[in-house]
């Protein structure tokens, strides 16, 4: 059963469209209502979704403005619990691209055309998971927020945008302790390594995986520190990384690519990363540009666009990736994003 190892929807997934557009002049939020339909369920493209530690509730980000909380303890389907909803405008402002929960559970991070109509920079807003109340608004990032992710041992939240690189945060109090701006447009995913440790990144437009060593944003400072990556490799004959995965321990790197048909495992050493195998992309015929490992490390996962009448599939390999696969029909649209279950 595809639950107990993967989650990858909870309704159906439809085609990703991260365009970067010109600066708008900086305009004040309008003071009148903006009415909308309580359905119960997203009305707009889901882009990212997350789990909190104790696999008790995931929340999804969608396009419809909206954050909704689901319960997953239950043996059917999700129930939802909450629905967050930022500061919106019409037209673009409010769409989100990216949610996170902390490590705690206690804070759900999203973002994505966010403040962007208001101050010509985008924002990330912080709600208390409990109440769904905001408790804070971090401000003056220089492109919309892409992905946001939590390392696992609650220290760091790592953001990436669609220009202007990335950023990391420290956790409780959300100071702004480093970035890297030296990246093409769309910086768009992250993933902290199991101990968190290391941050692995992906740059669509420049066609780079980053993995960066977080021990410099340790030492107290008094101003956010210059990150500079330990490694800095581009996988050859596919151009545009969109999503990438550690391995359960770590030692392992898997890329997945939209311009190409192809998933590429990267071998883990120290800072370095160094290619180790390709996973057999044989028989599909579009993108499995998304991917995730088992919790135990035995199977990888890969999904995006390759669907079969109208079946969208998770292929599955076996031998954490290196051995035969199994095709899966799994959603009714595009598979954005995948995140590991341990049960």
């Amino acid at each position: 059963m595809i639950r107990k190892t993967l989650l990858f929807s909870i309704i159906p997934l439809l085609a990703i469209a991260l365009s970067v557009a010109g600066l708008r002049e900086s305009t004040a939020q309008t003071p009148n209502p903006i009415l909308t339909l309580e359905t119960g369920m997203h009305t707009g493209r889901m882009m990212r979704l997350a789990v909190d530690p104790g696999e008790r509730f995931i929340a999804t980000a969608a396009e419809d403005k909206t954050v909704r909380l689901w319960d997953i303890t239950g043996e059917g389907a999700p129930t939802l619990m909450r629905t967050l909803r930022p500061p919106v405008d019409p037209g673009m402002e409010g769409k989100l691209y990216s949610v996170a929960i902390s490590h705690d559970g206690s804070t759900v991070a999203c973002g994505g055309w966010t403040g962007w109509a208001w101050d010509g920079k985008a924002c990330i807003y912080l709600f208390d998971r409990a109440t769904g109340a905001m408790k804070k608004r971090l401000e003056g990032l220089p492109g919309r927020v892409l992905h946001i992710t939590y390392s696992p041992d609650g220290r760091f939240m790592a953001v990436t945008m669609s220009h202007g690189g990335i950023r990391v945060y420290a956790v409780p109090d959300y100071t702004l302790l480093g970035g890297d701006r030296d990246y093409g447009e769309l910086a768009c995913y992250a993933q902290f390594d199991p101990k968190g440790h290391r941050l692995a990144t992906a740059c669509q437009r420049d066609g780079h995986v980053r993995m960066y060593d977080l021990k410099d944003l340790e030492t107290p400072s008094s101003t956010p520190r210059p990150m500079k990556p330990q490694a800095k490799v581009r996988v050859q004959g596919a151009d545009q990384p969109v999503s990438l995965a550690f391995s359960p321990d770590g030692s392992r790197l898997a890329v997945g690519f939209i311009d190409k048909l192809r998933v590429e495992v990267l071998e883990v050493k120290g800072l370095t990363l160094q290619p180790a195998f390709s996973a057999d992309c044989a028989g599909a015929s579009l993108d499995l540009d998304r991917v995730a490992w088992s919790s135990d490390g035995r199977f990888l996962y890969a999904g995006g666009m390759y669907n079969s009448k109208w079946a969208w599939i998770i292929r599955k390999w076996a031998d954490a990736g290196r051995g035969s696969y199994t095709d899966i029909p799994a959603a009714h649209g595009k598979i954005i994003h995948m995140v590991s279950l341990s049960k």
